[in-house]
């Protein structure tokens, strides 16, 4: 079990028009696809201490499935995926500030819990 505190869980971080007036789509997607079937994805705002979260399926036809909607460009956000394959976890973490309509594209690698845990923070 991973623990992940001291942040606001929120499907919809970034609903204010008002707070923020530019926001853009951030869509995911895995390099080693044909091993990676599901993931979660997380979006972690740096200054909000927030988290968006998706579940990542492989060949859905819904693509709304694979994106954040309505991030607020120039925000400073941590993506982190995992999934399991043969019983193993495997995580994928980068930092980087929003910017206007881009697909992100992620390879994860095998980690130990400890190491999870280090990405998580």
């Amino acid at each position: 079990a991973y623990e992940i505190r001291n942040c606001d869980w929120s499907s919809d971080v970034c609903s204010s028009d008002l707070a923020f007036p530019n926001k853009t789509t951030l869509a995911v997607e895995f390099e080693n696809k044909e091993e990676t079937e599901s993931a979660l994805v997380f979006l972690k705002f740096k200054k909000r201490n927030s988290l968006m979260q998706l579940c990542y399926y492989n060949g859905t036809n819904n693509t709304a499935f694979n994106r954040f909607e309505n991030i607020p460009v120039g925000e400073e956000v941590k993506l982190i995926a995992m999934t399991i394959k043969n019983g193993k976890l495997y995580a994928f973490k980068r930092e980087f500030k929003i910017t206007e309509n881009i697909t992100y594209s992620m390879k994860t690698a095998e980690v130990s819990d400890q190491d999870f845990k280090d990405i998580l923070n």
